[in-house]
């Protein structure tokens, strides 16, 4: 017959008790909240409202490019919580009625930085009519996904961007929209 030592057995339970106790937090939601945060929810909720955004699209690219934190700067410049270039947050500060007090460096203010990232994504999402393609646009820019949307091999249709030659972007997008469905199910938006 099989014996444990007493080291073992206390282990064992242990090991049981972890398993319940993931097992639990598993089936509640409450690691995927953990692993996928609603951080500045009232800001997401107001610019995304303002700008006919889905929030679990905010949440996902802010996820993406930053995991949340309003100091992070990419290798090429891009600052803050949705990652804004400064030519693009010059761009959207034009569009923005009496913000001229703001500058580039509020871009690590989270606020500043959800209402800009918001305000650009909206722009995107009007011009190309799709989150995927906005979001071809939000990565690789507005003038390249509108060179893929007039190219057949990229754009059989003219008007979904099927084919994304870069692979970066492609990657992107297929990682915030797998995101946004995970934050959709998550939090039932």
């Amino acid at each position: 017959m099989f014996r444990l030592r007493k080291g073992h057995l206390f282990l064992l339970v242990v090991l049981v008790i972890l398993f319940c106790v993931m097992l639990f937090l598993c089936s509640s939601g409450t690691v995927g909240r953990l692993i996928f945060p609603r951080k500045y929810e009232a800001w997401v909720e107001q610019y995304a409202a303002e700008n006919s955004l889905p929030e679990e699209v905010v949440y996902s690219i802010v996820y993406c490019e930053s995991g949340f934190d309003p100091n992070a700067v990419s290798s090429v410049g891009a600052r803050g919580l949705m990652q804004l270039m400064e030519p693009s947050f010059d761009w959207v500060k034009e569009r923005l009625d009496g913000e001229e007090k703001v500058d580039y460096d509020d871009m690590f203010d989270p606020e500043t930085n959800i209402k800009y990232g918001c305000r650009l994504f909206g722009l995107l999402l009007e011009e190309y009519e799709t989150v995927p393609n906005a979001l071809c646009a939000y990565h690789a820019g507005w003038g390249i996904a509108r060179k893929w949307l007039q190219d057949k091999e990229i754009s059989p249709d003219g008007e979904n961007i099927e084919n994304i030659p870069y692979k970066d972007t492609a990657h992107y997008v297929d990682k915030v929209m797998r995101t946004a469905e995970i934050y959709r199910k998550l939090y039932d938006l």
